[in-house]
């Protein structure tokens, strides 16, 4: 009797995606502070995805061309299938976003899951400290 081997190359197949997001984990040494993209090119924005991407078990994402150029917070929502009047098919989505947050420390930038996730570190991008929001309101 055969025993088939397909199960063993659909969980080894996965296993480049592990190993790029455990050797991309670190820990850190120094503080980290919120952080905007500096370079938002082809390049930076197909390693960010990569990286999202491996985070999430292997799941295609799909960027936005200015991710992380306004703000440092990514937020992925999962696709919901719609119908032909693009109308949710299971109505209202109870799903989570993930979120993640891009920090600047150590001398790069870095992705964080969170609330309490691994970090991740982006070797193509270059990054500066997003400035804390102005104060709304005012003296008056």
């Amino acid at each position: 009797m055969r025993v088939p081997c397909l199960p063993w190359f659909k969980t080894l197949g996965y296993l480049p995606l592990v190993v790029l997001a455990a050797c991309s984990a670190r820990a850190l040494s120094g503080p980290l502070e919120p952080a905007l993209l500096e370079n938002a090119t082809s390049e930076v924005r197909a390693e960010l995805a990569q990286v999202v991407s491996a985070a999430l078990g292997g799941i295609q994402v799909t960027l936005g061309e200015e991710v992380l150029t306004a703000t440092s917070i990514l937020v992925i929502e999962q696709d919901v299938p719609r119908d032909l009047q693009q109308r949710p098919l299971a109505g209202r989505s109870l799903a989570v976003p993930v979120r993640f947050q891009l920090l600047t420390g150590d001398e790069g930038c870095w992705l964080k899951r969170l609330p309490q996730g691994p970090v991740w570190a982006l070797t193509r991008a270059r990054c500066a400290r997003e400035s804390p929001p102005a104060e709304a309101g005012g003296e008056g």
